[in-house]
């Protein structure tokens, strides 16, 4: 015997009416559609739900994977951002770096090059003064010892002079 749940009437059923049968007639109506097994029937139902909240809750949890992959693809793309702007940051900080010294160096060059060639020219106007007093100084000995001989010879000729005029 099982119980069925109409859902068209039957003989004296009418549909939604519940009613008892035997198993061969149970079999029958259940299979024309005429009736349902109440208890299959809730059973199935119930397994509906669960399927229907299984697959609400795998819906969600794919939702909530997504979401997460998201989030790990941004916080991702942002270090790997972060990443390039503090490379290409050093990069040019160093390169600024690197420019500065190379500025400095050639200020130092530069800079030695330009007192090695004031020390140059310092030289040559030390020597070029030397040389002008060692010429002034020669010249000068030169005029002293011409002008002594010269006196010399004016006194030799004046004494020359004055024996001839006693003899």
């Amino acid at each position: 015997m099982k119980i069925l749940r109409l859902i068209k009437a039957y003989q004296m059923y009418q549909a939604g009416e519940t009613a008892g049968f035997n198993d061969a007639l149970a079999d029958k109506l259940i299979a024309s559609g005429t009736a349902v097994d109440p208890i299959a029937e809730a059973k199935a139902q119930k397994e509906a739900t669960a399927l229907a909240r299984a697959v609400e809750y795998a819906r969600q949890k794919a939702q909530a994977d997504a979401d997460a992959k998201a989030k790990a693809d941004a916080d991702a793309k942002a270090k790997e951002e972060a990443d390039a702007k503090a490379k290409a940051d050093a990069d040019a900080k160093a390169k600024e770096e690197a420019d500065a010294k190379a500025k400095a160096d050639a200020d130092a060059k530069a800079k030695e090059e330009a007192d090695a060639k004031a020390k140059a020219d310092a030289d040559a106007k030390a020597k070029e003064e030397a040389d002008a007093k060692a010429k002034a100084d020669a010249d000068a000995k030169a005029k002293e010892e011409a002008d002594a001989k010269a006196k010399a010879d004016a006194d030799a000729k004046a004494k020359a002079d004055a024996a001839g005029k006693k003899g």
